[in-house]
């Protein structure tokens, strides 16, 4: 063995756990990140069925029950925001829209997204959109 190749193992070592706990680091992180995608997801979705349950009780007992049910937008929008802030910390949450239009309710959150490994990286955020619509048949 040579004098000047000594050290030559341990630093082929030293790189090779570098690159590995890297890899690691990025793989919990986006793992992480799509498991958060995925029950934002869930919550929205839901957010927007519960929106669906918020009748205008004033247009339903006027007219009845009709083909066209009419939601109230301020219970709506009331409903849904109550139902993403039980699941989320107030602070995680960045921007929530809620619009209706007659018996439609679309629904948009985003929101941080809290890295395991982040090492107080905050840019990540993700966000989820659905709508849904009160149909009577």
């Amino acid at each position: 063995m040579n004098k000047n190749e000594t050290g030559t193992i341990l630093l082929i070592f030293v790189g090779m756990l570098s690159v590995f706990i890297s890899c690691f680091i990025c793989a919990v992180n986006i793992y992480s990140v799509v498991s958060q995608q995925q029950y934002l997801r869930n919550v929205v979705d839901q957010a927007s069925f519960v929106g669906t349950n918020q009748i205008d009780l004033d247009s339903y007992y006027k007219f009845g029950i009709s083909r066209n049910v009419v939601l109230d937008s301020s219970k709506v929008q009331e409903e849904v925001i109550n139902y993403v802030e039980s699941n989320y910390d107030k602070s995680e949450i960045i921007r929530i829209n809620v619009e209706t239009f007659d018996s439609n309710v679309s629904v948009f959150v985003e929101k941080k997204c809290n890295l395991p490994i982040g090492f107080g990286l905050s840019f990540v955020k993700i966000s989820a959109m659905a709508g849904a619509k009160l149909q009577v048949l």
